[in-house]
């Protein structure tokens, strides 16, 4: 929707399909177990290469009744310096 030149979203305007679960939001990810992740790195596409850990791989969407969750995953740039 269009409201001035500024677009809203809602749930109703998803794309995609969220898987419903609740994670405890604790650092760890067992609660993700099990979920296709919504989004996967299709090449290296690191802007920072030299810093380690900047390579996104992955990321994870689910929703309950009240709140959206995601979890990203990270790893050490293919092109990373040794």
């Amino acid at each position: 929707m269009s409201d001035g030149g500024h677009v809203r979203w809602s749930v109703g305007s998803l794309i995609c399909s969220l898987p419903r679960r609740t994670v405890k939001v604790d650092g760890n990810t067992d609660d993700w177990a099990g979920l296709w992740p919504q989004w996967n790195a299709p090449m290296v596409t690191d802007r920072h290469p030299f810093q380690p850990g900047t390579q996104m791989t992955k990321a994870f969407v689910c929703r309950d009744d009240k709140f959206l969750y995601s979890n990203s995953k990270f790893e050490v740039s293919r092109n990373a310096m040794p």
